[in-house]
């Protein structure tokens, strides 16, 4: 089944849901891989995203983290939330999750639930905060 988004855009699967609080869900969905905003009374904001076959993204009001794409699933990518004139979303970085011996996380799942993006790999699992993945980026 699918459901019209608008301005000739449907969605056919949703990649990633995020219910960031009880007045505010976000979705990322196949064909086209918009990156949705809706909130309550509001009309949605969408994005058009670069990014293919994501699992997961975690939010907060300036930027998305996008878990996973088709080519690398365990790839975490960092874009800035533009509003100027049409949405549009601005790479800001790569990143890659270290356990505490310095090894990287190849996670089988994730999810993101607001700002936290949680992940697991086997029987460890991880949580981190979109602000700590933005100061290790040193962005703003």
């Amino acid at each position: 089944m699918s459901m019209a988004l608008g301005l000739g855009q449907y969605i056919l699967d949703c990649y990633a849901l995020n219910v960031a609080s009880e007045r505010e869900t976000w979705f990322y969905s196949y064909s086209d891989f918009p990156l949705v905003r809706m909130r309550p009374g509001q009309p949605s904001t969408v994005w058009s995203s670069p990014v293919h076959g994501a699992r997961a993204i975690a939010v907060n009001d300036t930027h998305v983290l996008f878990g996973g794409n088709y080519d690398d699933k365990p790839l975490l990518q960092l874009y800035r939330l533009d509003y100027r004139g049409h949405q549009r979303l601005g790479p800001v970085a790569r990143v890659v999750l270290t356990d505490e011996t310095g090894r990287a996380w190849q996670p089988s799942w994730l999810k993101g639930r607001g700002p936290w993006l949680h992940g697991a790999e086997g029987t460890r699992h991880f949580r981190v905060h979109l602000e700590e993945l933005l100061a290790r980026a040193g962005a703003t």
